[in-house]
């Protein structure tokens, strides 16, 4: 834990020093979901399981190429404590799209979005999947004062079967399903908020039914207005039983 917290010290500091350098010619919300923003997130990742403990740092850079479309990319690298071997995660593609925006006072925006995840992660080494995860979906924005905005998103996936040969073909399975997550937003001060965000997802697996429950609690914090801002997060999974903590920090350009 003392390397966690020293690391992830060090990583916002060298994150903070790249804000110095950004540039942004108008104000900016990053409590709003829906507001697509060019940025650099960088963050140390502790994930924790009843048999397994990961390590490791998660870089996302997101590029709008305007205020309406959005393209993200997610790679996670980590360390595995048990096997003693580190290696690339997978990798996380995202393109958001708004396609409509202040529909009414409350319904101000309407997302679409493409999600792929692929798997570049090792299984071998535990840090990887082996499997492709294709999904879409549409992400509503609603805010009803200056205080609380909702962020409701429902998505379609299908995982492909793992592709690994470190598991038997009689093992391999498919799954489709759907999840649902009510992202709301928080805010206690123009500079502070908070999402918090429980997910369901229902998944047709192996000629069975299955739901998996997790969450987000993220807290954020903007030192730098239109240029920087500190978030720490906890990412649950209930069903699994397993834990996530992130902490670091996002540039914006």
């Amino acid at each position: 834990m003392k390397h966690f917290l020293f690391n992830a010290i060090v990583l916002l500091c060298l994150v903070h020093s790249l804000s110095i350098k950004a540039q942004q010619n108008k104000e900016i919300d990053p409590s709003k979901k829906t507001n697509l923003y060019t940025q650099v997130n960088s963050v140390f990742e502790y994930s924790r399981t009843r048999s397994n403990e990961l390590f490791g740092a998660r870089f996302t850079v997101k590029y709008a190429s305007n205020p309406d479309n959005l393209l993200s990319i997610a790679t996670p690298m980590f360390y595995n404590t048990n096997l003693g071997l580190f290696g690339l995660s997978d990798t996380r593609i995202k393109y958001f799209r708004a396609v409509k925006r202040d529909l009414t006072p409350v319904v101000i925006a309407l997302v679409p979005f493409v999600d792929v995840t692929v798997p570049t992660g090792s299984y071998k080494k535990e840090v990887g999947s082996s499997t492709i995860t294709l999904s879409g979906g549409v992400l509503w924005g609603l805010t009803f004062n200056k205080y609380i905005s909702l962020f409701p998103g429902l998505r379609y996936l299908h995982v492909t079967k793992p592709l690994t040969k470190l598991i038997p073909e009689s093992a391999k399975s498919a799954s489709n399903g759907i999840e649902l997550q009510t992202n709301t937003s928080i805010n206690f001060t123009k500079r502070f908020f908070v999402f918090v965000n429980p997910i369901i997802n229902i998944s047709h697996f192996d000629s069975q039914w299955s739901d998996i429950w997790s969450g987000e609690l993220i807290f954020n914090y903007i030192i730098t207005p239109n240029k920087f801002k500190f978030n720490a997060g906890w990412y649950p999974d209930f069903t699994k039983n397993k834990n996530s903590y992130r902490i670091g920090g996002t540039v914006f350009f």
